[in-house]
């Protein structure tokens, strides 16, 4: 029975560390896929955020060229000094975030070209304003068409974070929606394992105890017939003593009568 009993501990231990090392193993994948989401979706806003930043520090620059121009006071320049190095810090940071996306880095190519333009346009006009040569109005348009053709590039880039966004989102709203199922999920089976693993061990001893006690009742049993046989053994004992005694007495009176006999 202890054998028995045994066998049942380490058959149920042995499913309980199976659950549990599925539940584990199913807890750390969707903890996983929820953080690698969450991850990815800050990084697509991150991107969304720089690319805004940086047409913000192109405007201004823009807006710090044209106030010079028209008000040749330096310092109108002094949000134009920083703006170039500031805007190409932030391309090559969304660079780096969108390396694997051959399509961002397509556009982020064609955004670099755009910015070392613009930047060389607006140097070329803030020059021409202080050797008071003149500016043109097609130095003008041209500076307007290049920050266009920069804003399309950069909103191209936005328009594919956005979406790619919009999915990550998506994963991230259904990996959020289904943690209470898997908390619910994990905790019933962790319960019921746990009930029928009791539930088990309890019968299993319940089933010692029967047999202990039917154990101990066969011994009581085999015990009163064993004094029962030794008091039979010994009634016999005394029987055989008596009749071994008559059969003296018996024997002595047959060799009295042979005596008298013979006289």
């Amino acid at each position: 029975m202890k054998s028995g009993l045994n066998r049942s501990l380490q058959y149920w231990f042995a499913i309980s560390i199976f659950i549990l090392v599925v539940i584990s193993a199913v807890s750390y994948t969707f903890i996983t896929n929820l953080l690698a989401s969450s991850s990815l979706v800050d990084r697509s806003n991150t991107v969304i955020l720089k690319l805004e930043k940086m047409m913000s520090v192109m405007k201004d620059a823009e807006t710090s060229q044209r106030g010079y121009i028209l008000t040749d006071q330096d310092d109108f320049l002094l949000p134009y000094k920083d703006a170039h190095r500031n805007a190409a810090n932030l391309l090559n940071q969304v660079q780096q975030l969108t390396a694997s996306n051959l399509y961002q880095q397509h556009y982020l190519a064609m955004a670099k070209r755009l910015l070392n333009n613009e930047n060389h346009l607006l140097a070329s006009m803030i020059q021409k304003e202080q050797v008071r040569d003149t500016i043109f109005v097609d130095d003008l348009r041209l500076g307007k068409s290049m920050m266009d053709s920069l804003r399309k590039a950069v909103s191209k880039m936005e328009n594919q974070e956005t979406e790619i966004l919009h999915l990550q989102l998506k994963d991230l709203n259904r990996y959020t929606s289904l943690a209470p199922i898997m908390i619910i999920i994990t905790s019933i089976a962790a319960v019921t394992v746990s009930l029928l693993f009791f539930l088990n061990i309890s019968k299993g001893i319940d089933e010692k105890e029967t047999m202990q006690k039917l154990l101990e009742s066969k011994e009581k049993e085999t015990a009163e017939v064993n004094l029962e046989l030794a008091a039979a053994i010994e009634e016999l004992r005394s029987l055989n003593e008596e009749y071994l005694a008559s059969n003296e007495s018996l024997n002595e009176s047959k060799q009295n009568l042979l005596t008298l006999n013979n006289e």
